[in-house]
């Protein structure tokens, strides 16, 4: 046992330092001075808006943004931000602390994704042991968007960071209790994201399937609360009285329609079964995209990563089959949930749906962690390394080239960040 026990503490050791090689091999190639906000076929525009939220929040106590989307000036709304204030706030507490500047703006999402670590490695622990805990960390943290969005002002890491942290105390709290504090718990990754609410799913299959007595009823008045915190948030002073892109997504689609023209969605049409028709029409075509003999729409770094995150599915049901693993049926309800909702009312490739998809990746993590922790456990000490080793080479393979790509965006980017200094 003490054997066993070294060996698992040199380990750790050894992932830990290939953690802190990631980190630095990345950032040198990260611009500390300007934001990539033209990066990821533009999906990172979101942290202009992030950074002038946070800004107004702090200078003047309200959460509103310079940047006006005229679409959206039809719609009556107390304040024009478009999120739920979670990462406002810690971003402006950041800003508060260090001051303004782009290398400040990113201290959130490093900070965050070296919490997840931790959670990350304690929620294996607990449930799968000291090896599984070992190979979860290598998959969480040398996967290719989470070491990418640790180095932006981005707010997918801080969600993740939160959704780990709910689900830690849930772990903590005595069985008993579980059916209510967990939705209570789960506050805190939906006031980062309204998706944090997938994390109920699996709360609930873990009560469900815990054999106790009265499962069934906790995990049915669980789901019920779950719901009741979401709309409390949701419709809350701090979650609501925000303008909605629910038309402007689903209805139109069209860039024009979104940020552009105040006078667009005035002409489609929205009727209920014009809804129905194209929340219908949006997830074929979706669901179309998303086979595999299609091609994928998307690139590389997002292609291989859509692939990991939807293992989860039949990963959590085939040990949920064979092992009765409640974690597992849970985690594989949850991508499963959060993947119908994407395809219905988004759009799956170009950065969009996967920004969702990445508060289930550290538990669909776990479940490989686990897996992989159990194929090599009769084998040699060469072959518990080789794991760690492939993550580490292409998950740092994959995060540099997409930054040496992003370099020519960043480079084109019109929006100079020097306001941020201001």
């Amino acid at each position: 046992m003490p054997g066993i026990a070294k060996n698992m503490r040199n380990r750790g050791l050894v992932l830990g330092m290939l953690l802190g090689v990631g980190l630095f091999a990345t950032g040198c190639w990260v611009d500390w001075e300007r934001l990539p906000i033209n990066g990821l076929n533009e999906s990172l525009n979101d942290q202009v808006g992030y950074i002038s939220v946070a800004r107004h929040w702090l200078d003047e106590g309200r959460l509103d943004s310079s940047i006006i989307y005229p679409s959206l000036l039809g719609q009556k709304y107390r304040r024009n931000s478009l999120y739920m204030p979670g990462f406002y706030a810690e971003l402006a507490s950041t800003f508060g602390t260090f001051g303004y500047s782009a290398l400040t703006a990113r201290l959130p999402a490093l900070f965050s994704f070296l919490l997840a670590c931790g959670f990350v490695h304690w929620i294996a622990r607990r449930l799968y042991g000291q090896e599984a805990a070992i190979y979860s960390v290598a998959l969480f943290g040398f996967f290719p968007l989470n070491l990418f969005y640790a180095t932006t002002a981005m707010a997918e890491t801080p969600l993740v960071a939160a959704g780990l942290a709910a689900f830690s105390v849930f772990l903590v709290i005595p069985e008993k209790f579980r059916w209510w504090s967990g939705p209570l718990v789960l506050a805190l990754p939906i006031l980062f994201r309204e998706t944090g609410v997938a994390l109920g799913v699996v709360m609930c299959a873990m009560l469900l399937f815990s054999g106790t007595e009265g499962c069934r009823w906790k995990a049915t008045l669980c789901g019920l609360l779950v719901c009741v915190v979401l709309a409390a948030l949701v419709f809350s002073p701090a979650g609501g009285g925000r303008p909605s892109m629910w038309k402007a997504n689903i209805l139109s689609g069209t860039f024009e329609a979104r940020y552009s023209d105040a006078f667009a969605l005035n002409q489609v049409p929205d009727s209920p079964r014009d809804w129905a028709v194209a929340v219908g029409h949006k997830f074929l075509s979706n669901l179309r995209s998303l086979m595999p003999w299609r091609g994928f729409a998307g690139e590389r770094l997002e292609g291989v990563s859509m692939l990991f995150l939807l293992s989860g599915i039949p990963l959590g049901v085939w040990l949920w089959l064979q092992k009765r693993d409640a974690f597992a049926l849970g985690v594989a309800l949850a991508v499963s949930l959060l993947l119908i909702c994407d395809l219905c009312v988004y759009t799956v490739w170009h950065y969009h749906a996967i920004r969702a998809f990445l508060l289930m990746e550290p538990f669909s993590a776990v479940l490989w962690g686990m897996t992989i922790g159990f194929w090599t456990r009769e084998r040699g000490r060469a072959v518990h390394h080789l794991p760690v080793l492939l993550c580490f080479l292409v998950g740092v393979g994959l995060t540099v080239s997409t930054w040496r790509i992003q370099r020519d965006a960043v480079a084109q980017a019109k929006e100079d960040t020097s306001f941020l200094n201001s």
